[in-house]
């Protein structure tokens, strides 16, 4: 069922605390998203995209650790990614794409994969003004499945993949990337 709310998300919603999923995706919510988010400790699946989302993610967003499902593509969020994102214990996709999200991929997003048994499956970051390079910590996510960073600002070599023995998708379309593609990008002859 398609809904069109609109207007600001309300921040009595953080008052939830019992709620395990919000999905307000596909609807024409603007204005930023509160800072509150973080009391939502039971969350495991949070869905804002397809809206009108500006400003920057919140660092309260990384208390949120059962969150399993955090989707904010296709919105006009800004800023940089928090580091706080990599103590998101449960995470196991993170979809950020289609943004103007801006600055270096932070480095602790390869903590992803210390907290339970490499979860972290799918990161998609592709479609926003990210720049400098991978960081070399993606290439510990041994369960990532699906990783893209097309249409960045992204520069410099690709680090090491050998540990990512279940790629499938590697997306890096119009990136100014320097060398070789390293060899274990192929690993296995999986991707």
């Amino acid at each position: 069922m398609l809904t069109h709310l609109s207007g600001s998300i309300p921040e009595e919603v953080c008052n939830l605390s019992k709620l395990t999923e919000l999905d307000l995706s596909q609807n024409n919510f603007f204005g930023s998203i509160t800072s509150k988010i973080g009391r939502l400790s039971s969350l495991s699946i949070l869905a804002l995209n397809a809206n009108n989302l500006t400003g920057p993610i919140p660092i309260s967003i990384g208390s949120l650790h059962n969150l399993s499902r955090l989707i904010l593509v296709d919105n006009r969020l800004n800023g940089s990614i928090p580091k706080e994102v990599g103590m998101m214990k449960s995470l196991n996709m993170l979809d950020l794409s289609t943004n103007q999200l801006t600055g270096p991929i932070p480095t602790s997003i390869g903590n992803l994969v210390t907290w339970k048994l490499d979860q972290l499956s799918a990161l998609y970051l592709g479609e926003n003004m990210f720049s400098g390079s991978i960081p070399a910590s993606v290439g510990n996510m041994t369960k990532l499945v699906e990783l893209s960073l097309l249409y960045n600002h992204l520069s410099g070599p690709i680090p090491s993949f050998s540990n990512l023995t279940h790629l499938e998708s590697f997306q890096i379309s119009d990136i100014h990337f320097s060398g070789p593609l390293p060899e274990n990008v192929c690993y296995g002859g999986q991707l």
